[in-house]
């Protein structure tokens, strides 16, 4: 596993063993290019008192990288300071243990040190060092997410791929996702991959940013209840966990709610119950120029066109009243919320497919390939200010 700095206390140990056999002697030896007798020669090294060739101590250092990368704090470090004391020489053919614990943490220095002990079979001490590593990097971007034809995917690609589809500090980013699209899981905890996704986001808008999913409840249209902590998202997993995170704002709308990671969650949760009107939220990423990401999902999941349809007009589109009651902070209030339905008769279906030709025409839609998946992103505005003139050329333009 990957350590936090937040979970590296003092006692905390780790350990793992390692045979030494002669293909691995070998090719530490070749690797190191000392190919001296003690190390080659059997006969040599006993006419001088050994047991047998000597393993190389080097290679004991080896085994501190292994034990730092893989396991304490396990890849989310730099080690900066190692010391160490060889106490006896160990052989070929041992079977050699490494056990490690914490002894000190500096939080604010992000500073651990860590002592090591490395023993032959027999209880031998062959070495013992101190190490001091600095946690450089979150737990979960240590972590593969993703394998596809072979490669493993992690946090850092999304950093990547988001920085070069022009995402920068200070955006907003309102977040469609499936998860699933980018390969075959490599990280199985949902905690883990979640967060690393959310991290690398974060990484990219900064503090300054906002992090917007959304949290759709549609089961009030029938059962006229909604409670702002207990309703879950209906709209995937990934919404999910944003939204129960603790840091998390939900807007209290009771249809069309989103889940904000922001240091100013006020400037999206000031709406009112109309769910695509001037003062919704979709009307405030327009306003605020958010961008929108489609998270290894398609363009045809941008709730954005029904505020764009809404502000026209579409003839298959008509505003249908919802009362229920909302449940919030312990109490309970009557709500009313708007919303802009199909009309069954036409019963129209969405189409998103010229549209998202045309922006991609007009190099506003950017594209980039992750894995198995690709990430889509557009400005909030453009979307809607193009999507508008389609409108007005062809009430039609959406549907079919």
């Amino acid at each position: 596993m990957a350590y936090s700095i937040e979970q590296l206390t003092p006692g905390v140990s780790e350990s793992f063993h390692v045979a030494i056999t002669e293909e691995l002697h070998h090719r530490f030896g070749i690797l190191s290019g000392d190919l001296s007798p003690i190390h080659q020669l059997d006969e040599f090294s006993i006419h001088y008192g050994f047991q047998g060739k000597i393993g190389y101590g080097f290679f004991l250092g080896t085994l501190l990288s292994r034990m730092y990368g893989m396991h304490l704090p396990g890849g989310t470090s730099i080690c900066m300071q190692q010391d160490l004391k060889y106490k006896l020489p160990y052989y070929v053919g041992d079977t050699l243990q490494v056990n490690s614990t914490v002894k000190s943490v500096s939080e604010a220095a992000k500073m651990v040190q860590i002592t090591t002990v490395i023993t032959r079979q027999n209880g031998d001490v062959v070495l013992e060092a101190t190490g001091w590593v600095k946690i450089s990097f979150e737990a979960n971007h240590c972590v593969p997410l993703f394998e596809h034809d072979g490669q493993e995917v992690y946090a850092f690609h999304f950093e990547q791929a988001l920085r070069e589809l022009g995402v920068q500090t200070g955006d907003d980013l309102y977040i469609h996702s499936d998860i699933t699209s980018f390969g075959k899981l490599k990280c199985l905890d949902r905690k883990t991959l979640f967060g690393a996704l959310v991290n690398a986001m974060r990484d990219v808008t900064g503090s300054t940013g906002s992090l917007i999913v959304p949290t759709f409840t549609y089961d009030f249209c029938q059962s006229g209840i909604f409670d702002l902590i207990k309703s879950k998202s209906e709209v995937g997993v990934f919404s999910e966990f944003i939204r129960t995170l603790p840091n998390a704002v939900r807007t209290d709308h009771p249809i069309f709610s989103h889940a904000i990671l922001s240091e100013q969650p006020e400037q999206y949760c000031e709406i009112n119950a109309d769910s695509f009107g001037d003062d919704s939220l979709f009307a405030k990423l327009v306003k605020r120029k958010a961008k929108i990401l489609f998270l290894g999902t398609s363009f045809d999941r941008a709730t954005l066109i029904h505020h764009a349809e809404q502000q026209i007009g579409v003839p298959y589109r008509y505003i249908k009243k919802f009362d229920g009651i909302l449940r919030k902070h312990g109490e309970e209030y009557p709500v009313e919320s708007t919303y802009y339905v199909r009309d069954l008769n036409v019963n129209p279906t969405l189409t998103m497919a010229p549209f998202t030709a045309h922006m991609k025409d007009l190099a506003l839609l950017k594209e980039i390939k992750i894995g198995a998946g690709k990430l889509l992103l557009i400005n909030a505005d453009d979307f809607v200010n193009r999507a508008i003139e389609q409108i007005q050329l062809n009430p039609y333009y959406f549907v079919k």
